[in-house]
């Protein structure tokens, strides 16, 4: 079984990413015989493959994916754009995070998203070896505060980073030498 996610830079749908792609190369290509070039790959890729690329609309499908899901995106990707995880972000049925950075779809990623997604996958996985005995809507819920279950029941927080430019990360954060409350909290997912 799948105990989670880590989704850079999905897109949303095949289709509409290769729309966005002409209408950003600027060339003026009839939206028709844009149609045409798909439906062209769409047969090809079937031929050769048996799959139809029709068929990746991931928004489509996210509102009933139920795993924890951590989604990053680059601010400046001119490639797969932002809103792409975004859109599947909104409609995603599952407990979610989406964590933006800084760069394009080919940059290196920031040690707050690498670390963000380590985090991420160690609370997954260290949950999900119990996914046999809880059902997901209870595994991936906070126990009551007054409840004998509370100690039994596994635990998951998303990790959530200080700030954009990856300051810290997990359940006590803090800028080392800061004074200020803002700066030295606690957080959870």
């Amino acid at each position: 079984s799948i105990a989670c996610l880590v989704l850079d830079s999905p897109f949303a749908s095949l289709q509409q990413l290769a729309r966005e792609l002409v209408d950003e190369a600027q060339i003026s290509i009839p939206k028709f015989a844009v149609g045409i070039a798909l439906r062209m790959v769409r047969s090809s890729v079937k031929a050769r493959a048996n799959f139809d690329i029709s068929r990746l609309e991931t928004v489509k499908y996210a509102e009933e994916c139920f795993i924890p899901a951590l989604f990053g995106c680059a601010k400046n990707d001119n490639f797969i754009r932002a809103h792409h995880s975004q859109q599947i972000y909104d409609t995603y049925g599952g407990e979610k995070k989406l964590l933006t950075f800084d760069g394009d779809h080919n940059t290196s990623r920031e040690g707050f998203f690498l670390h963000s997604a380590s985090i991420f996958l160690t609370n997954a996985m260290m949950t999900g070896s119990d996914s046999k005995t809880s059902p997901p809507s209870t595994r991936l819920q906070e126990p009551p505060i007054n409840s004998d279950a509370a100690t039994s029941l596994p635990r998951f927080s998303m990790p959530v980073p200080l700030s954009e430019s990856g300051g810290g990360l997990g359940i006590r954060v803090g800028i080392p030498g800061s004074e200020s409350d803002a700066d030295n909290r606690m957080l959870s997912g």
